[in-house]
């Protein structure tokens, strides 16, 4: 349960059970704070997109979305609200950024938050239009690669997946990255291409040289291939 205790909505509802998990039967009661239908329960939407929120954090986010109707190009305020919802409700998070996205076409930041909540809620082309839109910045074109590189192995396109990972050239996303293609190569039994792949890694930072064999091994260890696995260990010992 997010946003609140089990015994407060015991208070609420003295009839509900105490393990949710074992009632999947159950449907939560949903209490409305704000407008129309202010203070009265309603019947809990199905499915988990929708997640229970304290009285507090519900206060916050109506109070949030009242005062958006009146400063609607406020982007810090809209920023603070979609920011929340990513933990109450992906769907409206992700059209709070599209507007920011729109507002502000070069906030790479806001792009990028659209693209993540569009793939986590598999809006796949939605997810795909904010990421193509990072490569056209100087700040975030490795990070669109490395998303646009899990967008497409999420869709079991594997070529498309291994042209963006190899694109990621630098930052935060680089190891991630490099473990993606990996573990692509090695599934599909390409040794040599993952071969290859951590070779010129290994040129490119020799102090990482140890790390990476280790890498390329737990890599083929965890697929099974025990002796080639052994044999880059062997390698790095050589």
């Amino acid at each position: 349960i997010t946003g609140a205790r089990e015994q407060d909505f015991r208070q609420v509802d003295p009839h509900r059970p105490r393990n949710l998990h074992q009632f999947p039967w159950y449907q939560e009661p949903v209490r409305s704070i704000g407008g129309v239908a202010g203070g009265r329960r309603l019947a809990a939407p199905d499915g988990t997109s929708t997640r229970p929120t304290s009285d507090r954090v519900r206060e916050a986010i109506a109070k949030m979305a009242d005062l958006l109707t009146f400063y609607p190009d406020n982007i810090s305020l809209r920023n603070q609200y979609a920011h929340i919802l990513t933990h109450y409700d992906l769907a409206l998070a992700q059209q709070q950024f599209a507007i920011i996205a729109k507002q502000q076409p070069k906030n790479a930041d806001a792009v990028l938050s659209l693209g993540i909540i569009a793939m986590e809620r598999k809006d796949y082309k939605a997810a795909d239009k904010a990421f193509e839109k990072l490569l056209d910045t100087e700040t975030h074109s490795s990070t669109g690669h490395y998303y646009l590189g899990r967008l497409a192995e999420a869709q079991q396109n594997w070529q498309e997946a291994i042209f963006n990972y190899l694109q990621v050239d630098r930052g935060n996303d680089f190891l991630s990255a490099t473990i993606s293609l990996l573990d692509i190569f090695i599934k599909q039994g390409d040794f040599i291409s993952a071969q290859q792949h951590m070779n010129r890694v290994r040129i490119r930072f020799p102090d990482q040289a140890e790390s990476l064999f280790l890498l390329h091994s737990q890599a083929l260890v965890k697929h099974n291939y025990l002796a080639e696995g052994e044999k880059i260990l062997n390698e790095a010992l050589a």
